[in-house]
């Protein structure tokens, strides 16, 4: 099966004090690895960039389009990438609740 070779994970992304936003993606390779491909990216357009992982979770890659599709409108315009989103409040506790269900 496809997907058990990658991980969906849920980022944060701080840019500034005040300027916080979140990542839906998916990696084959280890997560650490990939952190690093993102935080270069994001140096490009950002002076500071900090990441932290939210979740990271195995054998249920095909449910990146779901959180993509149902949080398109909070999507964060950064070039030509689809996966960062503008989240607060219940909005970003709903997404949190969704990962920690899936997570059991």
């Amino acid at each position: 099966l496809w997907f058990q070779r990658f991980k969906l994970y849920f980022l944060e992304i701080k840019v500034s004090e005040q300027a916080i936003f979140y990542k839906i993606g998916l990696t084959s390779r280890p997560l650490q690895q990939r952190l690093a491909e993102v935080e270069n990216t994001l140096k490009k357009s950002f002076e500071q960039v900090q990441i932290q992982v939210l979740y990271g979770l195995s054998n249920v890659a095909f449910l990146e389009r779901f959180f993509k599709q149902k949080y398109r409108a909070y999507r964060y315009e950064l070039e030509s990438f689809t996966e960062y989103f503008l989240l607060e409040g219940y909005i970003l506790e709903g997404i949190q609740k969704e990962f920690e269900e899936i997570k059991y």
